[in-house]
């Protein structure tokens, strides 16, 4: 038996971050010493846990743009003086704070004893506070503290718990996530079970040309904001918790009680640990745009797409938390950055990850932030390649393609676009005749898409991307021309250019179980990728079987040898500024109306059905919101209304259609030598059943009470793309 008792809490964000909206404001004021009035140049002001911030000019004055407005905590420190400290509410426009005084600093600084002996405890005791301090994940590695002089031990009188004090900001070089920050602690000890940080801290971005160290930064980020509490508060008040990779368990024992669990997480479920129900988790808060949480006993927190470096048990691979909370609950804005952080106590893998792993509250992983401030984005170009199953169709014929996605800065695959546009392009009538949004799985998508029987004959084109390539203009789409052709028209192949095998380092060679099979008769086949070595290759392909007296190897268009690697973009084509942000998941924005068919300003409630999923947006005050980061299959309803308190919900919303990529492009269309005939070219029929078939009697399965007892949940994965149909059960 394994007993859990040691309980960490963190106490670094002592600032927070409201509202965000698109416009910027301006925070102007001045520095002055509160005993001679003089004022005080290069004085530190910043926004508490972010990277907006300033010094003073040699007047004392400060002013600079904040992009997010909201309420912070604005922090002004200068040595010698004590820190200033006051709640801001930033608006529009320019914000006058007016004069800050600063009360000099009454501390006497003690008299320090240097010694041999004193000089070798310092250093072990630095060790330990630096051990402590940055946390012991892999990012602590590569955290340097510049001023390690500033840093103190004093001695505790009694006990066994550890101090360290500050008499200047901490300087810090985080070269794992590209920050430098300024650490202004305040207090900081630590037990063997239990330690404490606190402090104000203003993080500066580290500036960097290379492309390499920029992308390694941002999947570092990435990483530590997913193993963040902010980041698993979202999931919930987003209700997405299952869909982000977490599984949520509760103790049965009461709180405060000791719990003692087996190595083997699977045999204690259903006994000393259960389900937690997010049901009634959170709640809307008095405040709009806030949230509380509640937890009313210990939550254990399964992130099953992290792998835990030590397992924390036998049967369990992936990363394993604790979280309490001291007054049961937590409120947290719509970011989830907790407003009360004093609150949590955090244990296990989440807690590994201290100064080390903190982020910028400012920092937004599913956005354009960051990219923005490069000069030149082509480092962040993504590029698609489709292959379809055939080179040309006929009305009523369905296109099966797979999707490929190369990227100049192969690391920041998973910090790029999950999302990808497909449509089917009339450029002679400058619409889109179909459309398809997909999800972008580790560079790859795969789809369909059925052509109407009454489609026009002529030439069409396949075009994809991703929200953030259209930064890129026409360079950023893919096109790919797809002939329709009617039903009794066929290709001259004499006169028409024949697809035939490119010349490549890499070979991929087919083989199957038998030369001739009987209709629908099982057939298997061998695929061995190997380069000229004959070393096997890693791969992921997509293959086309069609009958060759039907369809013709004509080439249209590039191959995947030539179209798959990058090809240059020209900067002179290309704007200087990031206008379409990189998107994650589908997203939807709409107009909402009160009930006199007026636009309003509210917090909304968003309901999706099938699957049922909770949503939270704030309309502005034009009544445009916008819902973020939707994962589903085919298509989704959604239910949009305000809550009016006492008169309950009201209003009504109207979608915004997306605005495409615009329909003019410069490609030119191939050269096709078509044959008109007097019998069809194609044929068409439904799938019929065998006459030896047997068609099933439908089979009802009852579960006995004992089983339903103890359900369990299946999540299923899909390897070979999406399902025409999904059966779900319990057993």
């Amino acid at each position: 038996m394994k007993t859990l008792s040691i309980f960490l809490f963190s106490l670094l964000q002592s600032g927070f971050l409201l509202q965000s909206h698109a416009q910027a404001g301006h925070l102007i004021g001045q520095v002055r010493d509160a005993k001679t009035s003089e004022p005080l140049p290069f004085t530190n002001v910043f926004l508490n846990t972010t990277t907006l911030g300033t010094v003073t000019n040699v007047d004392g004055e400060f002013d600079f743009k904040i992009k997010e407005l909201g309420d912070y905590e604005l922090v002004v420190s200068f040595v010698g003086y004590e820190t200033h400290k006051v709640k801001v509410t930033v608006g529009e426009d320019k914000n006058d704070l007016g004069i800050i005084k600063l009360v000099p600093s009454e501390i006497q600084l003690g008299v320090v004893e240097v010694s041999g002996t004193r000089d070798k405890e310092w250093g072990r005791n630095l060790k330990k506070f630096k051990k402590a301090f940055f946390g012991e994940n892999k990012f602590a590695e590569f955290c340097e503290i510049l001023n390690p002089w500033v840093i103190d031990f004093p001695k505790e009188k009694a006990g066994n718990r550890f101090r360290a004090v500050a008499t200047e900001p901490i300087e810090i070089e985080n070269k794992a996530l590209g920050y430098n920050m300024l650490f202004y602690l305040t207090d900081f000890w630590k037990e063997p079970t239990q330690y404490a940080i606190t402090g104000n801290v203003l993080f500066r971005e580290i500036k960097s040309v290379n492309a390499n160290e920029i992308a390694s930064w941002e999947s570092n980020r990435r990483k530590s904001y997913r193993q963040s509490t902010q980041y698993l508060f979202k999931a919930i008040i987003d209700h997405s918790v299952s869909k982000e990779g977490f599984n949520l368990y509760a103790d049965t024992q009461e709180s405060g009680s000791t719990i003692s669990r087996s190595a083997q997480f699977y045999s204690d479920l259903g006994k000393g640990v259960i389900r937690y129900d997010t049901n009634m988790m959170v709640t809307p808060d008095k405040q709009p745009g806030f949230y509380r949480i509640t937890l009313l006993k210990r939550l254990e927190v399964h992130d099953v797409k992290e792998r835990a470096r030590v397992r924390t048990y036998q049967d369990v691979s992936g990363q394993v938390s604790w979280i309490n909370l001291k007054n049961d609950y937590v409120i947290v804005n719509k970011d989830g950055v907790a407003i009360n952080p004093s609150e949590i106590i955090v244990s296990g893998d989440m807690s590994s990850g201290r100064v080390a792993s903190m982020l910028p509250l400012n920092y937004r992983p599913n956005s354009a932030t960051g990219l923005e401030e490069q000069k030149d984005f082509r480092v962040f170009q993504e590029q698609i390649y489709i292959h379809t199953d055939k080179p040309y169709y006929y009305p009523g014929e369905t296109i099966w393609f797979k999707g490929y996605t190369n990227y100049a800065t192969p690391s920041w695959q998973d910090s790029l676009s999950h999302t990808v546009y497909v449509e089917l392009v009339d450029r002679t009538e400058k619409s889109i005749v179909m459309a398809k949004t997909l999800e972008l799985v580790n560079g790859v998508f795969n789809n369909d898409i059925k052509l109407p029987e009454t489609l026009p004959v002529r030439f069409y084109y396949l075009r994809a991307y991703t929200n953030f390539s259209r930064n890129f203009g026409e360079q950023g789409l893919f096109l790919k021309p797809i002939p329709i052709l009617s039903l009794t028209e066929k290709i001259n192949l004499n006169r028409t250019e024949l697809s035939e095998n490119e010349n490549s380092d890499i070979r991929v060679t087919f083989n199957t179980n038998k030369k001739v099979y009987k209709p629908r008769e099982k057939i298997t086949v061998t695929i061995k990728v190997d380069d000229d070595d004959n070393n096997p290759v890693l791969a992921n392909l997509s293959l086309s079987v069609v009958d060759s007296a039907q369809v013709a190897a004509v080439k249209l268009s590039n191959t995947i040898l030539e179209g798959y690697p990058l090809k240059e973009i020209d900067k002179a084509k290309i704007g200087k500024a990031i206008i379409f942000p990189i998107e994650h998941g589908v997203n939807f924005s709409g107009r909402f109306l009160n009930e006199n068919k007026k636009p309003e300003k509210a917090v909304l409630t968003v309901l999706q059905f099938n699957p049922n999923r909770f949503f939270m947006a704030q309309s502005d005050s034009a009544g445009i919101f916008s819902v973020n980061g939707l994962y589903f299959y085919d298509s989704a309803s959604f239910s949009v209304q305000a809550n009016g308190g006492k008169a309950g919900m009201y209003g009504s919303a109207k979608l915004i259609e997306r605005k495409p990529a615009p329909i003019a492009f410069s490609l030119i269309e191939p050269q096709l030598e078509i044959v008109n005939t007097e019998s069809p070219q194609r044929i068409l029929s439904g799938y019929e059943n065998p006459k030896d078939a047997r068609m099933l009697k439908e089979v009802t399965i009852k579960s006995s009470k004992e089983l339903e007892e103890h359900t369990l949940d299946y999540r299923i994965k899909r390897p070979y793309g999406k399902p025409d149909y999904i059966l779900k059960r319990k057993i």
